[in-house]
């Protein structure tokens, strides 16, 4: 047994895994053990021996040899017995005390694990949503500066072809006057000359001329769009503009609602196995009361969002806008329920 208990402390100490104060325990225990039984491996040989010996010195007679001999034996079994049950106690208290070390170090080392795990995770977690904030503000930066460059390109492309179909315009109001004059001079010569073949003439010149006015009405009509068309691309550039300067607009009914549920009822971060907010005072007969919250309902969950602050309550209830469902748990009948509250004309409804 002796011999077992060595090779399971070897194969202990060479695995490396338990603490320093645990090896020097457990050192100190198999010392103990290893000195226990040379002490009774001494116990049994050396007083039978001994006596025997004596009694055969003495060549005393065979009954009261053999009466010292048993009397012997039992003072031997008697100390022996006393020892091994003092040596038991002591080892029985060792054991105690390693316990206790292993549990209370077991301990230490779990909490000193749940701290380190726990700051792990918050820095992580603040790591990655810092991480993801950034991305996508870069990502948006990005999109906004192409789109501006893109409304800006084809800004500068309408305004191109603009001025060309101005110049066409002008040059063609400079070409409609000229044959205007041109018309007027001949039809003065014909007025002169001619009485017959004069009026034909005219007519189809005046015919001509209607037809390039009906064109020219056309590219006018053109151009009339073409500036409506400015006038809706600079409206897309102040509104540009606004998008870029705007602030996070929040919803009034998402004020209300988070106001309204405020003055109804007291909520406390909760402390419990629970994660939520637990219902501390609530306002007798107020609609949340009807309806069956009562002191000591924890509210789990704004929309689909979980809360355990009042600060992600009111930005769940922002977020979910004019209809807020609420989840609440009843701890004493161990059932949740949802509760809507629905923002209308200013006023909250259930």
């Amino acid at each position: 047994m002796i011999e077992a208990l060595n090779n399971r402390f070897d194969i202990l100490l060479s695995s490396n895994v338990c603490t320093p104060n645990l090896i020097d325990v457990l050192r100190l225990l198999v010392a103990h053990a290893n000195e226990t039984e040379l002490f009774k491996q001494e116990l049994r040989s050396v007083p039978v021996r001994d006596v025997v010996q004596q009694h055969t010195l003495g060549n005393p007679n065979y009954d009261q040899v053999y009466v010292d001999l048993q009397a012997a034996v039992t003072d031997a079994k008697e100390s022996v017995l006393l020892m091994l049950e003092n040596s038991l106690r002591s080892y029985t208290a060792n054991l105690k005390s390693v316990n206790d070390i292993a549990l209370a170090t077991s301990s230490k080392e779990l909490r000193q694990l749940k701290s380190r795990v726990h700051s792990e995770m918050v820095a992580f977690e603040e790591r990655v949503v810092n991480s993801i904030r950034e991305e996508v503000r870069s990502q948006l930066d990005t999109l906004r500066l192409k789109w501006l460059e893109s409304i800006c390109d084809e800004v500068g492309q309408l305004k191109s072809e603009l001025l060309q179909v101005g110049f066409g315009l002008q040059r063609e109001m400079r070409r409609i006057t000229d044959e205007c004059a041109r018309c007027g001079a001949r039809v003065a010569e014909i007025l002169k000359t001619d009485r017959l073949e004069a009026p034909l003439r005219f007519m189809e010149e005046c015919a001509h001329g209607l037809e390039r006015l009906r064109i020219v009405e056309e590219q006018i009509i053109h151009r009339v769009e073409v500036s409506a068309l400015c006038e809706r691309i600079d409206n897309i550039e102040r509104r540009i503009s606004q998008l870029a300067s705007c602030e996070p607009h929040v919803s009034s009914g998402a004020a209300i609602s988070a106001s309204w549920l405020t003055k109804q009822l007291t909520l406390q971060p909760s402390d419990d196995s629970m994660p939520g907010l637990i219902v501390t005072s609530l306002e007798p007969n107020s609609q949340l009361a009807l309806a069956g919250v009562t002191r000591g309902c924890i509210v789990t969950h704004a929309g689909h969002i979980p809360v355990s602050s009042l600060g992600d309550l009111k930005a769940a209830m922002f977020q979910a806008g004019e209809v807020v469902p609420l989840t609440i748990y009843n701890p004493v009948n161990l059932t949740s329920r949802v509760i809507k509250l629905v923002v209308s004309e200013g006023s909250v409804s259930i």
